[in-house]
C-alpha cells in the first residue's frame, strides 16, 4: 500500500507511541510499538519506521505466517519532492488491522501538515475529507475485530510485495 502526502506545514509534534494508539484506536497499557528511525516523535523529520506486534494482542497470532509478522508502516520523504512524504507498507495489501493503521496514518499526516492525499502516485490528489469519505468503514472499525478477521485470512493468502517499495525509500 502506498499514498502521497502534500506537505505545506513542517511542524507535527507527536510521540510514536501516542500516533499507533491513535491510528490503531487501540488503548493498551504497555503497548509494544516496534520502530526503526533515529526518533521516537515526528517532531524534526519525516524518516521513520513502525508496527505493532499483533501476538501481543491476541495469542492466536501466533498461527499466521511469519510473512505476515511486524509488517510495518512507513513515512519518508519522497524522493522527487521535499514537498510530499510517503506513506508505505512493504505489502501491495494488507490484512485488515494494518489497513486501519496505515489509512489513519496518511489521514492524521495529511490533516496536520495541511496537505492533500494521492493513491495514485501523484496524479490525482483529494482533499482529507474525500479520502476518510472513501476508506471511512475501516478506519473507523473495531481494532480487536480488524485483528481476529486478520487471524482468519492471514494463513489463507500470501502478502504481495508493494511493486514500488524500493522506489519510495529516499535513500
Amino acid at each position: 500500500m502506498r499514498a502521497l502526502v502534500e506537505v505545506n506545514q513542517n511542524k507535527i509534534n507527536i510521540e510514536l507511541d501516542d500516533l499507533a494508539k491513535l491510528i490503531w484506536g487501540i488503548d493498551k497499557n504497555g503497548l509494544w510499538i516496534n520502530h526503526a528511525g533515529t526518533t521516537q516523535t515526528l517532531k524534526d523529520e519525516f524518516r521513520l519506521s513502525f508496527s505493532l506486534f499483533p501476538s501481543d494482542l491476541n495469542p492466536e497470532w501466533q498461527n499466521v505466517p511469519l510473512e505476515w509478522k511486524a509488517d510495518g508502516l512507513l513515512i519518508q520523504p519522497a524522493k522527487e519532492n521535499s514537498k510530499k512524504v510517503a506513506v508505505f507498507t512493504e505489502f501491495e495489501t494488507e490484512l485488515p488491522f494494518n489497513q486501519k493503521g496505515f489509512y489513519n496514518l496518511v489521514a492524521y499526516l495529511a490533516t496536520h501538515l495541511n496537505g492533500k492525499i494521492s493513491e495514485d502516485d501523484g496524479n490525482r490528489w483529494e482533499p482529507v475529507a474525500q479520502f476518510r469519505a472513501k476508506h471511512k468503514s475501516i478506519m473507523t472499525a473495531d481494532f480487536d475485530q480488524l485483528l481476529s478477521e486478520s487471524i482468519k485470512i492471514g494463513p489463507n493468502i500470501s502478502p504481495v510485495d508493494e511493486p514500488k517499495y524500493y522506489d519510495l525509500l529516499n535513500e
